[in-house]
């Protein structure tokens, strides 16, 4: 995708944290997760949360992937896998790229909720379209005499 939109959770501010019954907190007011993400497509809304993740519709995530889709490898023990493509020099499931793209998703949900509104991701240019403010989070003051 060549951009996405996050649209941030209002913040809860001075009410306490609902839990469920195993303990996790309970999904914002506004449909997002209390501690996670949602992502709004043309299908339907996928919530990420922890240990968890949910779809609206549900059929987003229960139609089976079909033969010609991308299918991704599956690892049940990652460090295992890992030291396997160390000495295979086989690029790991979970590459430098995959790494980078994923913590990416992780920033701009934080910037999200910082900035308190919807905001449209440019991965290409990996800056927020036509908003200055979302773009300042993107990095910290450097001291000198440090530089990029």
């Amino acid at each position: 995708l060549a951009a996405a939109a996050v649209r941030p959770a209002k913040p809860r501010l001075g009410r306490s944290v609902q839990r469920d019954r195993r303990g996790q907190r309970d999904a914002d007011p506004q449909g997002g997760p209390a501690g996670g993400g949602r992502f709004v497509g043309e299908k339907g809304d996928i919530l990420v949360d922890r240990d968890r993740y949910d779809a609206r519709p549900k059929s987003i995530i229960e139609e089976p992937i079909g033969e010609n889709e991308i299918h991704l490898e599956v690892s049940d023990n990652h460090i295992q896998h890992f030291v396997d493509c160390i000495r295979s020099r086989k690029t790991p499931i979970t590459d430098v790229a995959v790494g980078h793209s994923t913590t990416n998703v992780c920033h701009i949900i934080n910037i999200a909720r910082w900035v308190g509104r919807k905001l449209t991701w440019d991965a290409e240019q990996e800056q927020f379209f036509n908003d200055d403010e979302a773009n300042s989070h993107l990095q910290r003051a450097m001291r000198a005499p440090y530089t990029f």
